[in-house]
């Protein structure tokens, strides 16, 4: 939306010439550009970091899965004896 704004400012000041006095659109809309970069770049970290997270729950979902399960079948699991507990 802020690149159509600003190729009609700068069509309307090719064609206006002098006349056309607004401030540029580029310099108008400079930190909002920066801001939202900013932010797009917050996102990607935090799709980056989700990933990392899926990839690694998907490496141990079975260890998870066996500690949410009763000792007794964690020690079957681990071949340990249920007097150890």
């Amino acid at each position: 939306m802020l690149d159509e704004e600003e190729t009609a400012d700068k069509q309307l000041r090719t064609s206006h010439g002098n006349r056309w006095t607004r401030t540029p659109s580029e310099r108008l809309t400079e930190s909002i550009r920066a801001e939202a970069a900013r932010y797009r770049q917050i996102i990607d970290n935090a799709i980056t970091a989700d990933g990392i997270v899926r990839q690694r729950y998907t490496q141990h979902r079975e260890g998870f899965e066996l500690l949410s399960r009763s000792d007794v079948s964690i020690c079957s699991r681990c071949h340990l004896s249920h007097s150890l507990l």
